[in-house]
């Protein structure tokens, strides 16, 4: 899936920072990426804003409704050193890349001097650090921008997806800064993002439109004449379940905030009768693990035939492959061993998600994650012996055989050995602790 989302155009990725985007993955899993201010500013020196002569000529061209040459300029005069005041940058992103009468190599032109510049405004953050008031794209316009349109309306999905790069951009930037000087309550994804009362509205927002996305990327995936349009909503996909992880990591308490969201997904999931399509490529693209694993606890308890109060544990796990028994698709038949693949499916990923919840602290603020040296902290249900989970391994192959008229295949049963083993090297782990 994610070698899907890697054949972008390269225009598209001509100012998409990299380096940025694995810092922020650092900061996600409890790793402190090693930035050094004065490295950063040794090339350049101070930044500086455009000078009134280069600015005066940018704005001839804006009165005088000439984009391209508005863009020629800006080209020519954007560079690390000196960037645009936000009212030029707000043109060029309403007035230029968000026009629908733009065409498309002017909305690519555009959408890449948005990412230029954002790019030039990172490496002196510490100087000219933004609020949500100096963003200009605000909550208003990404909700008309991704709101259903009619399909004839071209570049809508390549828009919305470029709209959501640039977005993220702009908030993990300032999230590493906020992070970097403890200020994570002043930063703009704060502001936008968070799961408290003022703003949850918001992240729902971003539900939706996931599960949009989602719903139409399942729909496309078979249409040979638009690869490119299912191509765009799967990468819509995953930049919002990146803005979600950011509402969970900007809050003081991500364990609260990851059950709100989980609860809230598992809602959308139950109440648009989704296939099983749509769960799992929502499964595969959370990128928040703690959120995956309570999405994935909520979805295997309610299949549960048999109800315990266990928290998420080892023991609970062992509990799901003992009791849980998924309904099946519309598009099964009667092939019932479908059901049974998928269940094997969310076992594995609710496991690795578990593990790497507790190995990586992710209960704890992203502010306090870093100061965690110490050994993951296992509970005491998740220690359980190897012939348990042997014996939660039977009574799965035994379940699925009945249900279905004969084993499971080869196939299955290896990765349900794998499962099993990985099972057992985690018990090990927990009760040496």
């Amino acid at each position: 899936m994610e070698s899907d989302v890697s054949e972008n155009n390269s225009e598209d990725r001509q100012h998409i920072c990299l380096t940025q985007y694995r810092k922020f993955s650092q900061c996600m899993s409890g790793m402190v990426p090693h930035m050094d201010d004065d490295e950063e500013d040794e090339h350049y020196g101070p930044a500086e804003p455009l000078c009134r002569q280069s600015l005066s000529l940018v704005y001839s061209t804006i009165e005088e409704n000439y984009p391209e040459g508005t863009l020629q300029l800006l080209s020519d005069f954007i560079q690390p050193r000196y960037y645009p005041p936000v009212d030029i940058t707000t043109h060029l992103l309403r007035g230029i890349f968000l026009n629908p009468q733009s065409p498309d190599v002017l909305v690519i032109e555009a959408y890449n001097l948005l990412m230029k510049t954002q790019s030039c405004l990172f490496l002196y953050v510490k100087y000219h650090p933004v609020d949500a008031s100096t963003v200009p794209c605000d909550w208003e316009l990404m909700k008309s921008v991704m709101k259903e349109q009619d399909d004839g309306n071209r570049l809508r999905t390549k828009v919305q997806y470029m709209l959501l790069q640039y977005m993220l951009q702009v908030l993990e930037d300032d999230f590493h800064f906020k992070l970097r000087s403890q200020c994570l309550l002043h930063s703009v994804a704060k502001k936008m993002l968070s799961c408290g009362n003022e703003t949850i509205g918001q992240v729902k927002d971003i539900i939706v439109w996931i599960m949009n996305a989602a719903k139409e990327s399942v729909n496309h995936s078979k249409d040979v004449e638009y690869p490119k349009k299912e191509d765009n909503y799967l990468k819509i996909v995953l930049s919002l379940q990146r803005m979600l992880t950011l509402a969970l990591e900007v809050d003081k308490n991500p364990n609260y905030s990851s059950d709100k969201l989980s609860e809230e997904l598992f809602s959308c999931l139950s109440r648009m009768h989704s296939c099983r399509q749509i769960r799992l490529l929502l499964l595969r693209t959370l990128d928040s693990k703690l959120l995956k694993c309570k999405l994935l606890k909520l979805l295997l308890d309610e299949a549960c035939s048999q109800k315990t109060g266990l928290p998420m544990s080892l023991n609970l796990l062992l509990h799901y492959f003992k009791s849980s028994t998924l309904a099946s698709d519309p598009s099964d038949g009667a092939e019932k061993w479908r059901k049974w693949d998928e269940l094997l499916q969310l076992l594995w990923m609710l496991m690795l998600s578990y593990e790497e919840v507790v190995t990586g602290h992710l209960h704890f603020p992203i502010t306090k994650r870093f100061d965690r040296r110490h050994a993951p902290i296992w509970k005491s249900n998740d220690r359980v012996k190897c012939s348990e989970v042997q014996e939660a391994v039977d009574i799965f192959l035994s379940r699925a055989a009945n249900d279905i008229g004969h084993a499971l295949s080869m196939e299955m049963q290896d990765l349900l050995s794998q499962l099993q083993e990985h099972m057992t090297d985690m018990s090990s782990v927990t009760t040496s602790h």
